[in-house]
C-alpha cells in the first residue's frame, strides 16, 4: 500500500518552548520542496485545541481543531499536495494512509490531536478507511518486517482495572473474536470473581480457546510466559493508566479488587521480560486512560513501546476515557483488526501486508455513533462536537509489516526447532539493523537464508 508520511520535529530554542517544524518524508521524490522543513504554525496551547480539552465542548469545537491542523500543514506546498493526491488516489480504489512521523516524544507534538485532521471536501479524514490516519515513530522507511506464525493467533488479555467491572469489556472482546471465526488462543488475567464465573459459564467456541487466571503479585512477564513458543502475538490491556510518575499501567490483583487499589505498576521497559517479544509480538492494545499521553519529561507509553521497544504497532488513548467508550472500542477494533489479519491465514506461503491504521476506522465510527443525537443526520455532525472518537491513536514503526501463517510444523526435535528459530531471529535482526545504503541483492541473500530455514522448520 502507498502512504504519505509527514515528519514533525521539535527544535529547542534556548529556554523557551520547542519550535515545531515539518516536511514531507514519504514519498519525497515526486514533490518539489518536500525536503524543506517549514515551521508548524500551531501549538497545543492554541485556543482551538484548548477548547477540546474539557468534557463539555462547543458545537463545532472538534472540527475547528481539525481545520487548524489542516491549515498549518497546508503551509508547506509539498505536504499540501501530498495530502490532496492521497485523497485523489484513494478515490480510485487504493488505501492511502496518512502518517505523522513523530521523531521526538514531546508534549508539544504528541498532545496535538492529529486524528481530527479536517478536509473541506472529505471532512474528518480519520473517519474514512480509504485514508486512515496514524502516528509513526522509529524504524527505517523502505524496510520490511515479516513475521511468520503457526496458527492459532496467541492473545494475552489483562482485564484488571480497579473499581471498574470488566464484564462489558470481556463481552466486546470475546464477541469480536468468536465472530471472526479464526483460530485464537486467548489467555486472560483478571481480578474479579464474578467475571471468572461469567467466563466459565459461557459455551465453548470451536475457534477460540480460553484460559483464565488471576493476576499474580508479584507480577513478572517472564513468569507468566514459559518460553518464546508461547509468546503472545497480541497483548490487550483494560486497566488504569497514569502519567503522574512517568507512563505507567496500573493493574489490580484479586486482593486489590477487594480493597480498591492497584498494586501492580508496569512501565514500557517491563515488556523486555516477555520471552520472544522482539520476534513474536505484533500489536499491543492499551485500552487505558492517558496511555498515549506524554508527560513533560518523557514520551507516551505507546510511543515508547514503538520507538524504543520496537513493537510493530501500539493502540492507545490520548486522554482519560469512559469505560463504556473503551468497551465500544474493543468490540469494533478487534472485529476490524481480524479482518485485516485474516488474509494472512488464507494465502499459505505468501506474506500479507498489514495496514494497522485501517483497523481504527470502524471503532471511530462506532464511538461517534454512540454520541450522535437524533438531530444529527450525518456522522460528521456528531464528530464535530464530540472528541471521544478521536482519542484512540495508533503508533507504528516505519517498516512495512507483513504476516505469513504456516500451518504445519516439521517433526524436528524441540532442541532443533529452538536452534533454527534462534538463527531466523538473528538473521531478521541483521536485516533490521542494516544501513539504508546496503544493496538489495545482499538483503535478498539474507531473506533467502531465512526462507530456507523456515522451509526446514515449517515444511509445506
Amino acid at each position: 500500500m502507498s502512504r504519505r508520511v509527514i515528519e514533525i520535529c521539535a527544535f529547542k530554542d534556548g529556554a523557551g518552548p520547542d519550535r515545531l517544524s515539518f516536511r514531507l518524508s514519504e514519498p519525497p521524490d515526486t514533490y518539489p520542496g518536500a525536503d524543506t522543513f517549514s515551521p508548524l504554525t500551531c501549538t497545543a496551547q492554541d485556543v482551538e485545541f484548548a477548547a477540546i480539552g474539557g468534557q463539555l465542548l462547543d458545537q463545532d469545537a472538534v472540527r475547528l481543531a481539525g481545520v487548524r491542523l489542516r491549515e498549518s500543514l497546508s503551509g508547506q506546498p509539498a505536504v499540501r499536495q501530498a495530502i490532496q493526491e492521497a485523497i485523489s488516489q484513494a478515490k480510485q480504489g487504493a488505501v492511502v494512509p496518512i502518517y505523522l512521523l513523530i521523531r521526538d516524544g514531546t508534549q508539544a507534538i504528541e498532545m496535538l490531536p492529529w486524528e481530527t485532521l479536517w478536509d473541506p471536501q472529505e471532512q474528518f479524514l480519520a473517519l474514512d478507511g480509504r485514508w486512515p490516519i496514524g502516528r509513526m515513530s522509529g524504524g527505517q522507511p523502505g524496510k520490511q518486517v515479516e513475521r511468520t506464525f503457526n496458527p492459532p493467533i496467541r492473545m494475552l488479555a489483562f482485564l484488571a482495572a480497579t473499581g471498574i467491572e470488566a464484564r462489558p469489556e470481556w463481552d466486546a472482546l470475546y464477541g469480536a473474536l468468536c465472530a471472526a471465526k479464526l483460530p485464537v488462543d486467548l489467555r486472560v488475567y483478571l481480578c474479579e470473581p464474578d467475571l471468572e464465573n461469567h467466563i466459565k459459564s459461557l459455551p465453548a467456541d470451536p475457534n477460540v480457546g480460553v484460559e483464565v487466571a488471576y493476576l499474580p503479585q508479584p507480577f513478572d512477564f517472564a513468569q507468566l510466559i514459559a518460553n518464546a513458543d508461547e509468546s503472545p502475538h497480541i497483548i490487550h490491556f483494560f486497566c488504569h493508566g497514569s502519567t503522574e510518575d512517568g507512563p505507567t499501567l496500573l493493574l489490580a490483583t484479586l486482593t486489590d479488587w477487594e480493597h480498591g487499589e492497584s498494586s501492580v505498576k508496569l512501565g514500557p521497559d517491563e515488556f523486555r521480560r516477555i520471552p520472544g517479544w522482539d520476534s513474536h509480538l505484533w500489536l499491543v492494545t492499551l485500552n487505558c486512560c492517558e496511555s498515549a499521553a506524554p508527560d513533560q519529561q518523557t514520551s507516551s507509553f505507546a510511543r515508547a513501546l514503538v520507538a524504543e521497544m520496537k513493537v510493530p504497532a501500539v493502540v492507545a488513548m490520548r486522554e482519560a476515557v469512559k469505560a463504556e467508550d473503551a468497551n465500544i472500542f474493543s468490540g469494533a477494533f478487534y472485529a476490524a483488526l481480524l479482518r485485516e489479519i485474516k488474509p494472512s491465514l488464507d494465502t499459505g506461503a505468501r506474506p500479507v501486508e498489514i495496514e494497522w491504521a485501517r483497523a481504527l476506522q470502524a471503532p471511530r465510527h462506532s464511538i461517534c455513533q454512540a454520541y450522535a443525537t437524533s438531530s444529527q443526520k450525518k456522522l460528521s455532525s456528531a464528530a464535530a462536537c464530540s472528541k471521544e472518537w478521536a482519542l484512540p491513536v495508533i503508533y507504528v514503526r516505519a517498516e512495512e509489516f507483513k504476516l505469513r501463517a504456516i500451518p504445519q510444523q516439521s517433526p524436528l526435535s524441540e532442541q532443533d526447532r529452538l536452534s533454527i528459530k534462534a538463527e531466523i531471529d538473528k538473521l531478521r535482526q541483521v536485516i533490521a539493523e542494516l544501513p539504508e545504503n546496503v544493496p538489495e541483492q545482499a538483503i535478498a541473500i539474507l531473506k533467502a537464508q531465512i526462507a530456507s530455514l523456515e522451509a526446514t522448520l515449517f515444511p509445506a
